[in-house]
């Protein structure tokens, strides 16, 4: 057993049967599992069954929040809303979803931000700054340290998060 489904295991938090979805959704658009379930920690908590309301009419949807403007796309593939509170789905199109910012902001800790800020309401450094405050939620979940220093930052830098000590492998895929 590796060590990302070990610490999925543990968790308690997602149903045993979800767990090898990080693998497989990793390996189908060349992301990171332990990328992908950063995401998850930092969407939803791990909750399959998250609906998050936005402020613009858009709600988000299970573990990855997928947001509801993906859902005409999603539809061409027979995908329904329904269907992303199914832990597999859900994490499958998050990876879709990411493996597309990858496409159009590069292999970055801006593409991974841009998964969670698509910035169509901000702009320049507003856009920028929310980009980098979810780069940061997610590295902190990826590598532990907001727990081990207690903050979500590191204090002094500013900007996106460096890359962390494993190589995060990402995708050009980008077909659910």
């Amino acid at each position: 057993m590796s060590a990302f489904a070990l610490v999925a295991s543990l968790s308690g938090l997602v149903p045993n049967a979800a767990q090898a979805c990080w693998e497989q959704a990793g390996n189908q658009y060349r992301i990171a599992p332990q990328l992908l379930y950063a995401i998850a920690q930092a969407e939803s908590s791990l909750n399959p069954r998250a609906v998050g309301r936005n402020p613009g009419g858009s709600h988000d949807i299970g573990l990855m929040q997928v947001n509801s403007g993906h859902l005409p796309t999603l539809a061409k593939f027979g995908i329904r809303e329904r269907d992303l509170f199914d832990p597999c789905t859900n994490i499958r199109v998050g990876a879709w979803i990411l493996a597309q910012s990858f496409a159009k902001h590069g292999a970055s800790w801006e593409g991974v931000g841009a998964y969670n800020a698509g910035c169509s309401a901000l702009r320049g450094a507003a856009c920028r700054e929310a980009r980098s405050r979810y780069a940061w939620r997610v590295y902190n979940k990826l590598t532990g340290h907001a727990k081990a220093t207690g903050r979500g930052r590191h204090a002094g830098r500013a900007g996106a998060p460096v890359a962390p000590q494993h190589p995060i492998i990402i995708a050009a895929r980008v077909a659910p």
